[in-house]
């Protein structure tokens, strides 16, 4: 049993590590830090600030595109990527579908487990869908965690005060078999969370907005480690 509970903390310690550091990257930059500096440094990929718009705007996938920054509580927790020019009906379903299958081939950097979902048949009458049915056309994908920031230093002890809200020190050191068993139960449960947690807080997704009568896609790269607004309640 101790020999398993030092697999589980070892196991905490690598999910943990990218916790800490590991989160959403656009273009190689993490969204993270000031507005300012996320500014700066799309600048320096290229990108010119319109202040007065507060937006920036450059290339992005082979598209003049519009960016905007998003922040909660002073740090970056989203980046806007939307299309500066409109598209028609049967064009943006084309482009749709191809940012799915660039994701897709992207699979040592991303995944998704519902991708065969977001593919938009030819048929499908979308300003219909959109209008009447309220239909939103979106894909969720979520970046894979980045192995060169795993980091043993940032562990902590959640997994241990996860199994102290049901036994003692003593029992979690000299289980009964049974006792033993529901740890283990506990436990894999817990790591269950963390890898959710993990993966979760690094989403990518973009969907199709209308505007009079035409079409444009917004792509959103997010790090929910800095959109978390309990404290406001």
């Amino acid at each position: 049993m101790k020999q398993f509970l030092f697999f589980v903390f070892f196991a905490f310690a690598f999910t943990q590590a990218f916790a800490q550091k590991d989160v959403t990257t656009f273009l190689g930059i993490p969204v993270d830090g000031t507005k300012s500096e996320m500014i700066a440094k799309l600048k320096a990929k290229g990108f010119t600030y319109n202040k007065q718009n507060d937006v920036l705007v450059g290339e992005f996938n082979g598209r003049k595109s519009n960016i905007m920054i998003k922040t909660n509580r002073n740090k970056v927790w989203r980046i806007m990527v939307s299309d500066a020019d409109v598209s028609s009906e049967s064009d943006i379903k084309i482009r749709f579908n191809n940012l799915c299958s660039q994701f897709e081939r992207k699979s040592d950097k991303y995944t998704s487990p519902n991708k065969s979902m977001f593919y938009i048949p030819d048929e499908e009458d979308i300003s219909y869908e959109m209008m009447v049915n309220n239909k939103r056309y979106e894909a969720l994908y979520f970046q894979l965690p980045d192995m060169s920031l795993f980091n043993f230093d940032n562990s902590n002890h959640r997994i241990h005060d996860s199994l102290l809200k049901v036994y003692t020190e003593e029992q979690l050191l000299n289980p009964t078999p049974e006792q033993a068993e529901d740890i283990d139960e506990l436990t894999k449960k817990e790591i269950s969370k963390i890898s959710q947690e993990l993966f979760y807080s690094k989403p990518v997704w973009f969907m199709i907005s209308s505007f009079y009568g035409k079409y444009y896609i917004s792509l959103f790269y997010d790090n929910e480690y800095n959109n978390n607004t309990d404290d406001d309640l």
